[in-house]
């Protein structure tokens, strides 16, 4: 029924203990032995406190009395008691930081588990983005890249319709003077050279905006690349770090098991207020600064969700313009080709009709030169007709003049102006005057000829350079296009007859 508390019934047990001492040595020092079987045979109630020390000091001879030994061995043993309590009660306080410490680092390495997991299976979301967005700048790079080509060519095939247009024009100007006019032929050339040219400045123009749209994506793709590139660095960081805590954590340690099974043991033995009367290490409370890197995680981490986001959306944008500049390019390059073929058909249509139209004027100038010709020898039979005429009435006219002649030889007596005298007067007259006529018929014929001739050289000057126009727009239509107008015109058309 000793005292409860610990240090105090350490006391009670020494002081009891060196109480019997001093009641065996009252009478002299005992012997070993009989200090030994006195000792173990006290057997008196305890006191009720520390014992008393009677005031003694040291002898002449200078040596300490057995009361003085006692004490200071007293002494001594209540101070490695005490020091034994105290050593105790940090091995139970330290065991129980150590549970706490176990128990604090489980907690703390689960948040960094989970922490590790969330981290991982965030990035892996944001990853996924990123990669699915490449993947789609890729194709647009590749579409951009083909638009870009299309149009460049397109615009390349523009300058051999330029250039036949272009020649075109110069074989029209070798037409001769009187032939240069702005027919519908000319005016459709001049309408397909301006179409042409604003459709190669349109198509040039859309190749420059799609190689421009084609350096965004590019670095666009850079950019993702490289995000990527990092991200997933610092996922294989973070997961070969998620690997080694979950296998260095994973296996339990028989060291510290077995450890804390005899401490336990131990501080069953030693009594259960031990440990509680030992001080003890408060708990590590979380600082202000732990909560402020707290919230400064988390502002970071949605500055960098954020950032990935961003980055995501702004490629998803240029993704979309650069849709939209495909197809408009698309559009564009369908209109300028459905443009060209339409100013295309004009001018092959304009040309034709020309050449038709300076094929009739030919046929008709031919046939008006034939009808003229025709008049021509029918104007030169007449006027060989009078000359024959005028060459038939001469010998009648000597005759009528040798008669007349012959007639004023007669004897004076016999001429007369007789009725032969008088019809032979006559016939003179009528011979002079028919013969007049007929000279003024020839030489009236003769001018009239003449205008004929004249105006069948204007017509054959205006019927050859009518031909030579012609030639001129058959050898436009001969002029290779590339596609099959070109050779479909040729096929119309045939060479001009020559004059």
């Amino acid at each position: 029924n000793g005292p409860r508390h610990p240090q105090a019934a350490q006391g009670y047990r020494f002081g009891f203990r060196l109480h019997g001492l001093n009641s065996m040595f009252a009478n002299g020092p005992p012997s070993r032995s009989g200090v030994r079987s006195e000792a173990g045979s006290v057997r008196v109630a305890p006191p009720a406190g520390p014992p008393q020390w009677p005031s003694s000091s040291p002898n002449a001879t200078g040596r300490r009395t057995m009361r003085q030994w006692a004490k200071e061995t007293h002494d001594k043993v209540l101070s490695a008691d005490d020091t034994g309590y105290v050593a105790d009660g940090q091995c139970s306080s330290n065991r129980r930081m150590q549970h706490e410490a176990r128990t604090q680092a489980a907690t703390s390495m689960g948040f960094v588990k989970d922490n590790f997991e969330a981290r991982l299976l965030t990035s892996e979301k944001v990853l996924d983005s990123l990669k699915n967005r490449l993947q789609l700048c890729d194709k647009s790079i590749k579409e951009l890249e083909n638009n870009m080509a299309s149009m460049s060519q397109a615009a390349s095939d523009k300058n051999k319709s330029l250039y036949l247009v272009r020649k075109r024009l110069a074989l029209r100007e070798q037409r001769p003077k009187q032939e240069v006019v702005d027919d519908n032929f000319h005016r459709a050339l001049q309408a397909e050279y301006s179409v042409l040219q604003d459709a190669q400045a349109a198509l040039v123009d859309a190749a420059g905006q799609a190689k421009a749209m084609l350096h965004k994506a590019t670095k666009m793709r850079g950019a993702l690349h490289a995000d990527i590139m990092h991200k997933t660095k610092a996922i294989n960081i973070d997961r070969s770090l998620l690997e080694s805590r979950k296998e260095a954590f994973s296996r339990p340690s028989s060291a510290a098991s077995s450890t804390s099974t005899a401490a336990s043991h131990a501080d069953s033995a030693r009594g259960r207020n031990l440990a509680g009367s030992a001080p003890s290490t408060p708990r590590r409370q979380p600082m202000a600064s732990d909560d402020w890197r707290r919230r400064r995680a988390t502002e970071t981490e949605g500055q960098w969700e954020r950032a990935a986001s961003r980055l995501v959306k702004e490629a998803k944008a240029l993704e979309g313009e650069s849709k939209q500049l495909v197809e408009h390019n698309r559009q564009l390059a369908s209109s300028t080709a459905h443009e060209v073929s339409e100013a295309r058909r004009t001018t092959d249509a304009a040309l034709r009709k020309r050449v038709q139209e300076t094929d009739a004027v030919r046929r008709q100038l031919m046939g008006e030169i034939k009808k003229l010709d025709d008049k021509m020898r029918m104007t030169a039979q007449s006027l060989q007709d009078t000359s024959d005429s005028i060459v038939g009435h001469a010998p009648q006219y000597k005759h009528c003049l040798h008669e007349s002649r012959r007639r004023a030889k007669r004897p004076h007596p016999e001429d007369i102006e007789d009725r032969v005298a008088v019809m032979l007067h006559e016939e003179d007259r009528t011979l002079v005057t028919v013969v007049e006529g007929l000279h003024d018929r020839a030489a009236t014929t003769n001018r009239v000829l003449g205008q004929l001739h004249a105006i069948r050289a204007k017509l054959i000057s205006d019927l050859k350079a009518k031909t030579a126009a012609m030639q001129v727009d058959i050898d436009c239509a001969r002029q290779v296009r590339g596609s099959g107008a070109g050779q479909q015109t040729v096929h119309l058309l045939r060479p001009a007859p020559p004059v």
